[in-house]
Order: structure tokens, then C-alpha cells, then sequence
């Protein structure tokens, strides 16, 4: 992140695309504690070997603040309900 914030002009790569640096440092200002911290806890949780580090944590953070709510209602409704439903339709058969 520090890297971003040092560059004052051109662009860099997120998700394989080039993005103006402006837009990228401008999505970084967003980013909270609790976006570091769901980025950690997905890469916690991500199992395929990551080839490129750098390229996939700039991609994460910049995605973060998009993605982290649907994340965690995700989780919170196959925590709350999906064992329960599971339940249900074993019960059927």
C-alpha cells in the first residue's frame, strides 16, 4: 500500500487491468481496519498456492471495501441457516 501512496503519476495493474493510480490511491483512502482484517481472513482461508503476492493482495485491498459486506452476510446466513437446511434436505432422503 505504501508503494501506491508514493507513486504521484501513471498507473498500475489490479485484477490484470492497468488503473489510473489517482482511482487506486483514491480506493485505498477507503480501506478500514476491518478491511485489512477480512483481507487476512481470506487469505487465511484460501487454500491454492498464490503465485503472484504482490499483484493478488493490491487486487484484494482494492476489492475490499466492495466485497467485504457481501462476504460476511454470506458467512453469517451458511452459519445461521445452512447447517439447518442441510438438516432438512437429509431428512427427505
Amino acid at each position: 500500500m505504501v508503494d501506491i501512496y508514493l507513486q504521484e503519476t501513471g498507473t498500475i495493474v489490479i485484477n490484470q487491468q492497468e488503473k489510473p493510480i489517482t482511482l487506486v490511491k483514491s480506493q485505498f483512502m477507503k480501506l478500514n481496519f476491518q478491511h485489512i482484517e477480512y483481507v487476512l481472513n481470506s487469505l487465511n482461508e484460501t487454500t491454492t498456492k498464490i503465485t503472484k503476492q504482490r499483484s493478488y493482495l493490491l487486487t484484494t485491498l482494492y476489492n475490499a471495501p466492495m466485497t467485504m459486506d457481501q462476504y460476511y452476510s454470506s458467512w453469517a446466513n451458511h452459519t445461521l441457516y445452512g447447517e439447518v437446511e442441510e438438516d432438512r434436505l437429509c431428512k427427505r432422503k
